[in-house]
């Protein structure tokens, strides 16, 4: 199992062991490797190797429980925040709350949407938080064994498997001791048959910096879904697959990141349960889906505020997401008939054009949309004159103009009011100069 340790570009041998960790080609591995697999990654026991977090403080809580981390040592990062709280809040009886933080700086949490606050404990509960203070991390398990569906009457799905071979780091020149464990995500004492949905335990490098967060977890099987906006199969494959999140406005395409960004999964069980996880974080990360296997979570700040919805069934889990970040609304009855756009109409008459053609071959054409080429400038809040003179009037039908999150900042001063008026009031994100 290989952990990434150099996700820049230009790693090499000197680097990598710079960082403790290890380096071994392609071309030097006992088995057949991807061409996503990657040459430097961390050792086994890397945290004890070079000083990472050590668990303490474990308690019992009015809402649920808690634990600190403490670093014995910086990482390669820089900026180490060395003393990070863990609070685990038993909401409700399927859904868990669990935010890792700085207890002694405000990082930036998103203010939308407004999530609910619990301060008492759940009596009853699907899902129990462990901690070992012989091992940073935590884990989140099914109170009941996996093989016990957690609500009657429900269909289970036994042909899903358990992914059970767990490969530490291989043996190098620098004297990493490779080692092979059977269950993925298991405890030493646990029996063969339980899996936890999420485990963090010791597991590659637990790293909480300034600008730099990451943690890593085993997954329960290998039937992952979600983690949008990105186009890809719909069970995602863990076979070294990277998801970036940071809102694009681009074309379709494999391997890279869309308009939106969605960090929530839903995995299946080795039992057929399903559960969801979701990471409240709106800062630019990657998650990476491995063989074992694994999910890494990278992101660049914020905290990780987690919330793990037990289901026990898929649409339970969407139905638990949904009522923690709202419902979606229910749209108009004529929105969800036929839209008509494009980007290219040269003009109004274009665009009537292409819909009194679609009216004509006998499409029920229930909505007209016009891309940004009605714009003048290609700015919000305003049309050309010329190429789409009439369009106020322009009707017949519901009718639809896209409008971009964005406010141009290079008109002469006067002549485009969204930008002086919003400057007057102080509209604008502004960056650190002001």
């Amino acid at each position: 199992m290989r952990f990434d340790c150099y996700s820049e570009t230009g790693a090499n041998e000197e680097l990598c062991h710079a960082r403790g960790c290890c380096w071994i080609p392609a071309s030097l591995s006992e088995h057949r490797l991807g061409l996503a697999t990657p040459y430097c990654f961390y050792p086994a026991n890397y945290a004890g190797l070079y000083g990472g977090y050590t668990i303490s403080d474990v308690s019992d809580t009015d809402s649920g429980k808690s634990a600190t981390l403490v670093r014995t040592a910086a990482s390669f990062i820089g900026n180490d925040v060395m003393t990070v709280k863990i609070d685990a809040k038993y909401e409700t009886g399927n859904r868990l709350h669990i935010k890792v933080y700085d207890p002694a700086n405000e990082r930036w949490e998103p203010p939308l949407p407004v999530m609910p606050t619990v301060d008492s404990k759940a009596s009853d509960t699907d899902y129990e938080v462990v901690f070992d203070e012989a091992k940073a991390g935590f884990q989140v398990r099914e109170r009941e064994p996996p093989s016990t569906p957690r609500t009657p009457d429900r269909d289970s799905n036994p042909g899903l498997p358990v992914i059970s071979s767990l490969v530490y780091c291989k043996s190098d020149a620098r004297g990493h001791v490779a080692t092979e464990a059977a269950g993925a995500g298991r405890g030493d004492n646990e029996p063969q048959n339980s899996s936890p949905c999420f485990n963090t335990q010791d597991l590659g490098a637990f790293i909480f910096a300034d600008q730099f967060i990451q943690m890593m977890t085993y997954l329960p099987s290998k039937y992952i879904y979600g983690l949008g906006e990105h186009r890809a199969s719909f069970p995602l494959s863990t076979e070294w697959s990277q998801f970036t999140m940071w809102n694009r406005d681009q074309s379709p395409g494999e391997n890279t990141n869309l308009y939106g960004t969605h960090p929530f999964y839903l995995a299946m069980e080795a039992s057929g349960n399903a559960h969801g996880v979701f990471l409240f974080n709106s800062n630019a990360m990657d998650v990476l889906l491995n063989p074992g296997p694994t999910l890494t979570y990278r992101t660049v700040g914020g905290i990780l505020d987690m919330y793990f919805l037990m289901g026990p069934t898929p649409a339970d889990v969407v139905k638990q997401y949904t009522e923690l970040i709202g419902r979606p609304f229910i749209p108009p009855y004529w929105g969800l008939g036929f839209h008509l756009c494009r980007y290219g109409y040269a003009d109004l008459a274009d665009t009537k054009a292409a819909m009194t053609r679609t009216q004509e071959a006998g499409i029920p054409l229930d909505t007209q949309w016009n891309d940004l080429d009605y714009m003048e400038n290609q700015n919000d809040f305003t049309y050309d004159t010329d190429k789409f003179a009439g369009l106020p009037d322009f009707n017949g039908m519901h009718y639809i103009p896209l409008i971009d999150p964005g406010v141009s900042g290079s008109e002469a001063s006067g002549t485009y009011p969204p930008y002086d008026r919003g400057v007057e009031l102080g509209v604008f994100i502004k960056d650190s100069s002001g």
